[in-house]
């Protein structure tokens, strides 16, 4: 009676192939990682450096309004008092309050020397323009040329890895 019997009764039930698994990734999932690491790092790079250029940036930005103000003014004592003012103050961003602060002078035009590598600072047209013109004297300088010194020295200057003000 067997041979009686329902042939589909002898039949297995279904097996269900077990669950795809998470892990191990597959090649495209770790690319797709490597991928997104590789970006996230050169983002914090960006913004690393754009962070660090930033008192650069902003002393170039001012230097563009002096220079622009000045075209339209022709002041070139209020000109010379404002370079005077941003080198002073990119200087004690990028080298301490401690070491620049308190700087005048002689002494003040030489460290701008020494650390430009130049001696423009020093010679007859730095000491008409930053020493002699802000302070009321009477006498003439090429301002365009003072101006080009003054970006060519903030260009020049390396900013340190310190956070300003410290």
């Amino acid at each position: 009676m067997n041979a009686m019997a329902d042939p589909l009764e002898q039949l297995r039930d279904l097996h269900v192939p077990d669950p795809i698994s998470f892990w191990p990734l597959a090649i495209g999932w770790w690319m797709v990682v490597c991928v997104l690491l590789v970006l996230g790092a050169i983002g914090m790079w960006i913004i690393r450096y754009r962070k660090k250029m930033a008192p650069r940036r902003l002393a170039l930005s001012e230097l563009t309004t002096l220079k622009t103000t000045f075209q339209e003014t022709q002041d070139s004592v209020w000109l010379m008092q404002r370079l005077s003012q941003l080198l002073r103050r990119y200087a004690i961003v990028c080298f301490g309050r401690q070491r620049v602060a308190g700087l005048t002078g002689d002494s003040w035009l030489r460290f701008l020397d020494d650390q430009g590598k130049t001696q423009q600072f020093s010679s007859e047209m730095g000491q008409q323009a930053f020493v002699a013109i802000p302070y009321g004297s009477k006498c003439s300088v090429n301002e365009g040329e003072v101006v080009n010194l003054v970006e060519q020295w903030i260009k020049h200057i390396p900013l340190s890895s310190r956070k300003p003000f410290t």
